[in-house]
């Protein structure tokens, strides 16, 4: 594997790994919608600097379909994720947000694109048993609102995510061109959603660590990781892409969250099943995603 592209991995998933412990820390002082106006800034600024950085215009040029996608990608997920951190138990929704491979596994069976589709399906099957047994062991999850709206949030943002990863292999822009219009929409998204709803006091380190969720895991996590899959093997890397929900638990249960022994072998199924399906479909003829 490429030493350069193995950095840019681990740094991208590193930064992707501290997203819901610096999101529960923001979230504990500012409303979502002011974590996310802050968070679409960070990431705008971030998307903005490497346009200007390789020459390239700020706007995307006449690529309707780059904007919806980077829409669905990066307003989409990341606006239902956060509210799936602000109403439902952090440590889950955060592992159901990583389950998107799954459902990407279901789009590849659907369309017969899969070389294999009898693995694939048995390995959804597993996935989705792992996300029963999360979702199904609420008792010793520890958590003041209604679980149930923060699964469904989770869910749409992991089918965010699973509808970006697809329509994206098919573009040909690069990563700054279609989000960095697709930040300033959910900036500007997000701060009427403030004018309009109750806010909070601002204090500087949560206004920091709101920004740090843009500038770092939206937006250097993402360019890394698109580094890394234009310098490196896609198959290794992808697979050791599903360190990120490992980690991300291990932090917010060092932060207090708890999850018993039955939800954590749930979330090994769920991260186990994302990784075997995400490294079939990297290692088989073609790109089954792009189809």
């Amino acid at each position: 594997m490429n030493a350069v592209a193995l950095a840019c991995g681990v740094g991208a998933i590193l930064l992707w790994s501290t997203n819901a412990f610096v999101g529960k820390y923001a979230l504990s002082e500012l409303s979502v919608a002011q974590v996310q106006t802050f968070q679409f800034a960070g990431a705008a600024m971030t998307f903005f600097a490497l346009r200007v950085a390789t020459g390239s215009g700020v706007w995307t040029s006449g690529r309707a379909d780059a904007l919806v996608i980077g829409l669905i990608g990066l307003v989409g997920t990341m606006v239902f994720q956060y509210l799936a951190f602000s109403v439902g138990p952090i440590a889950v929704v955060n592992l159901l947000a990583y389950a998107w491979p799954l459902l990407m596994a279901c789009a590849v069976i659907a369309i017969g694109s899969s070389s294999s589709p009898l693995f694939l399906l048995v390995v959804s099957i597993n996935g989705f048993v792992g996300v029963a047994l999360l979702i199904g062991d609420t008792g010793a999850i520890e958590s003041a609102s209604g679980p149930a709206l923060g699964y469904v949030y989770a869910s749409l943002s992991a089918a965010c995510m699973a509808a970006y990863s697809i329509g994206v292999a098919r573009l040909k822009s690069s990563p700054a061109e279609v989000l960095l219009p697709a930040s300033l929409i959910g900036l500007f998204i997000t701060a009427v959603w403030w004018a309009v709803t109750e806010s909070h006091a601002l204090s500087p380190p949560t206004v920091l660590a709101a920004l740090y969720l843009g500038i770092g895991p939206m937006g250097f996590g993402y360019i890394l990781w698109s580094y890394a899959m234009r310098a490196g093997s896609v198959g290794p890397l992808s697979t050791l892409g599903y360190a990120t929900p490992v980690l991300s638990t291990i932090f917010l249960i060092a932060s207090g969250e708890r999850l018993t022994l039955l939800a954590m072998f749930g979330g090994a199924m769920i991260v186990a099943a994302c990784a075997l399906s995400g490294k079939l479909a990297a290692t088989e003829p073609g790109d089954a995603y792009s189809k």
